[in-house]
């Protein structure tokens, strides 16, 4: 909205029956907030994006917190307070401004007026917030880091209760740890080499050795791990507060989420053993009075292959993206 909306905005915020109206809201929000009181936790996740505008706010709590990875305009027109814990009324009783902030998400017909607001400060039961945060910074590794520790702690509850096996989820969320690399191919055992030359009597009638057997080839190189995947951009956070004499203090972040690490890298391929060496060449039969040759002696077998390494890529630099 532009500056200057509240006068402008007022015949028409008159007419409208939200304004006249108290709103209780629960622990989770998302969508259009219209009312003239609105009463809301301490802590409040936004499920969607949401639009607040109020003339009045009242925390359950001091340390006011409105979070989630989504758009949020949040218009005061009027004081933020909060409830004490212990807010009582002169005869002792909860006073009702405790009574609703307390009570479950709904309208509520009582109708508090700025005299009946002032009287309640002035008994003690709602105080000026100490913080009131309101963060909407997209999702990313942290977050995914903390679903993954809730997600091992449900499987062990539920394995002590039940061999049912659990699926694995395919879906791919902002900051999760990208894919392995493929795994590098395997190494196979060459051919046996040839055989050696064969005697000639007279003069060599031994056979020779058979050739050396051939080194295996190098197994494949594990791939290199896959991006880790990108996390969200922060969302929209527009804020206006009316009340001139407002100190609060105001701890407003967008931030994108952080990246996921990159993924491991592909398991080396298998080795294999080198060729075998060749047969040793056959002797030579020598006519008398000469003596026959001998068969010659095997190849050396061949030199075997080594295990590929895997390759680890590290930690993927992501640019935080703030909302415009």
């Amino acid at each position: 909205m532009e500056p200057g909306f509240q006068k402008r905005l007022a015949p028409v915020f008159a007419k409208m029956p939200e304004f006249r109206e108290t709103h209780v809201v629960g622990k989770q929000m998302k969508g259009v907030q219209l009312a003239d009181t609105l009463f809301l936790p301490e802590n409040v996740e936004l499920t969607g994006d949401t639009v607040i505008i109020a003339n009045n706010m009242i925390f359950s709590g001091k340390n006011a917190v409105i979070k989630g990875p989504h758009d949020l305009h949040f218009f005061a027109l009027g004081p933020l307070l909060s409830l004490t814990m212990n807010a009582r009324d002169a005869r002792g009783q909860s006073s009702t401004f405790v009574e609703v902030a307390f009570s479950k998400p709904r309208l509520v017909k009582a109708v508090f007026s700025r005299a009946s607001i002032e009287e309640t400060k002035r008994a003690g039961q709602l105080v000026e917030p100490d913080r009131i945060t309101l963060n909407v910074d997209g999702r990313g590794r942290d977050e995914w880091l903390e679903s993954q520790k809730a997600a091992k702690a449900r499987f062990a509850n539920h394995a002590r209760r039940s061999t049912t096996q659990q699926q694995e989820n395919i879906d791919k969320v902002p900051g999760e740890t990208g894919d392995k690399g493929a795994n590098g191919t395997f190494s196979t055992e060459p051919e046996t080499n040839g055989e050696g030359p064969p005697g000639l009597c007279p003069s060599i009638p031994d056979g020779s050795t058979g050739d050396t057997g051939h080194t295996a080839p190098a197994a494949g190189t594990g791939g290199t791990g896959l991006r880790g995947i990108d996390g969200e951009d922060g969302g929209t956070l527009n804020i206006t507060v009316t009340n001139a004499s407002d100190t609060h203090f105001y701890n407003l972040s967008a931030k994108g989420g952080r990246g996921g690490q990159g993924g491991p890298g592909g398991d080396g391929g298998l080795p294999a053993r080198g060729g075998k060496g060749g047969r040793g060449g056959p002797g030579d039969t020598c006519a008398c009075p000469l003596q026959s040759g001998r068969g010659g002696r095997g190849g050396t077998g061949g030199k075997g292959s080594r295990v590929a390494p895997a390759v680890w890529v590290g930690p993927v630099r992501m640019e935080a993206k703030a909302a415009a």
